[in-house]
């Protein structure tokens, strides 16, 4: 089979399948750590190119998901077209609107966040409940499109009037959601084949002996308004006022600007008893999970919660809202909420109940064995040979 290589600009013979990946701007967050093991799972069987505009850090990238793809076992193709454009909108759009193009030279199109329509059957991987605007907007997601700003709302509409999207089909394509929460939301919105496979969490331990870990709880990861950190602070405020004797720590990398800003400022404000750390590396991460005794959420729209897998895994004790992703993570009852009292209430209990104690703990070190990082390429080497293999020769571009 051919295979063009964005290093050398010219096709070369393999033995093997040809999969491209499509993430336009790799982050730092959850979804591009689900989207590496992601990856790591197609280069068993496939020669896996990597379609971009930026940010594709192997190394940076390995070491937040934990993974251990070598260059060798990747391409990067960046869509220079589009990175060419004068407005960010009109970026996305061109390299959106790329992919019928470039897709049809490869035997699997995969999306590794989210929907794109390729025009040709494809793989979507659901990382998040918000990647639809309409679902976004049933969810009161932050990013959905009535509580965007007039710029905000020109730019979506730039992106879609660019890429063209509506006139691709989607039936023949295949979704993968992270959750049954995620799936359950996202069903009406799916016309193909919609499949759940939990996201890999690569798990280093649990950590400290209770007795010997902070008296802390731990709120963990991207510093965005979907994560609702000054509830968490009003949650541990008012927890503290009832007996909590535990401070709280947050930590992650900032996400919105304005709002890493207003996290900041809420945290000065409290500086006896909170503490913001800067993200963490691979080696501090582990650490830190391992020091902490409990851990809080209060993000409702969390479609799985990579960072409440990791807490959980690390020995902490989470509490998590009721009727979102996480709470197939955090699996009993007594460890979810639905209003801020309650969750209060939940620290609390934690701490003066040692049979509770002890009884979470062990529901918490379950989570060890649930979501391996090999399961989770077991499952997707799976779906993408069966997906392979019912798409037939449409979409290839015979060289």
């Amino acid at each position: 089979m051919h295979h063009y290589t964005a290093k050398t600009g010219y096709e070369t013979q393999s033995a093997r399948p040809t999969a491209i990946v499509a993430h336009p701007i790799w982050g730092r967050g959850g979804a591009e750590a689900a989207a590496m093991w992601t990856i790591a799972a197609l280069t068993a069987d496939f020669d896996v190119t990597v379609h971009c505009r930026g940010g594709f850090d192997l190394g940076a990238l390995n070491q937040l998901s934990g993974s251990s793809l070598s260059p060798g076992e990747v391409r990067i193709r960046i869509d220079r077209a589009a990175n060419r454009m004068p407005f960010g909108a009109l970026a996305q759009g061109t390299y959106m609107r790329g992919l019928a193009r470039v897709g049809a030279d490869y035997d699997l199109r995969v999306t590794a966040s989210g929907v794109m329509r390729w025009g040709l059957p494809a793989l979507h991987f659901l990382s998040s409940a918000i990647w639809n605007d309409v679902l976004a907007g049933q969810l009161d997601a932050p990013t959905a499109p009535a509580r965007r700003n007039r710029r905000q709302r020109i730019s979506s509409a730039l992106i879609v009037a660019a890429s063209g999207e509506g006139r691709r089909r989607l039936e023949q394509d295949v979704f993968i959601a992270n959750s049954d929460w995620t799936r359950q939301q996202s069903a009406p919105y799916c016309p193909g084949r919609l499949e759940v496979i939990y996201p890999a969490v690569p798990l280093q331990g649990p950590g400290l002996p209770w007795a010997e870990r902070e008296d802390a709880v731990l709120v963990f990861g991207r510093l965005s308004p979907e994560k609702r950190i000054e509830s968490c602070i009003s949650i541990v405020e008012a927890a503290r006022k009832l007996g909590l004797s535990a401070r709280l720590v947050i930590a992650g990398p900032p996400g919105e600007s304005g709002y890493a800003a207003h996290v900041t400022a809420l945290c000065a404000a409290r500086r006896d008893w909170v503490e913001l750390l800067p993200a963490q590396n691979a080696q501090e991460k582990v650490r830190l999970l391992g020091r902490m005794r409990y851990g809080l959420s209060a993000c409702r729209i969390e479609a799985f919660g990579i960072a409440t897998a990791e807490m959980a895994a690390a020995g902490m004790l989470v509490v998590v809202p009721g009727g979102c992703g996480q709470t197939e993570i955090v699996t009993d009852p007594r460890m979810h909420y639905d209003t801020a009292a309650e969750a209060a209430g939940r620290l609390l209990a934690l701490q003066n109940d040692p049979a509770l104690r002890v009884a979470m703990l062990a529901k918490a070190t379950a989570v060890r064995g649930r979501f391996s990082p090999e399961r989770y390429m077991s499952a997707v080497r799976k779906l993408a040979r069966e997906t392979m293999a019912a798409a037939g020769p449409l979409g290839r571009t015979p060289k």
